[in-house]
């Protein structure tokens, strides 16, 4: 089984993925590695989309979190896609899907197709795509 990054700069290893954020980052990747395995920093990413890998935490570059989703009260799949859309054009660096309303599988598989950046969710969904 692969190890994840935090076992991996635990063990004294420095992945490819935490040299490139690093270097986004202008960090040290030594630092960065340290930082990881002492759980001051977290490398957030969407394993689809590897190049997208960002760092939050001690020492690091703030952060745009773009936060979406429909309510009880207003359902608009197209609406939240713009949105996505917009976040992807002007460089946000994470998206969280917070919807309450509507077929929520169907707006998160939506929103996970439309997305390129590091994407998150109060829930899983229920149905496999």
């Amino acid at each position: 089984m692969a190890k994840t990054i935090i076992e991996e700069v635990r063990e004294g290893r420095i992945p490819d993925e935490v040299k490139a954020v690093a270097k986004r980052e202008g960090v040290d990747e030594y630092k960065l590695a340290k930082r990881i395995a002492s759980g001051r920093a977290i490398i957030i990413r969407n394993i689809k989309l590897p190049d997208k890998a960002s760092a939050v935490g001690l020492g690091l570059t703030t952060k745009v979190n773009v936060n979406i989703g429909t309510s009880s009260e207003v359902v608009s799949l197209e609406t939240e896609l713009e949105k996505v859309r917009i976040a992807n054009k002007w460089g946000g660096d994470t998206l969280m899907d917070l919807s309450t309303g509507g077929d929520l599988d169907e707006i998160r598989r939506a929103i996970i197709k439309e997305s390129r950046l590091p994407w998150g969710g109060q829930y899983r969904l229920t149905k496999h795509s």
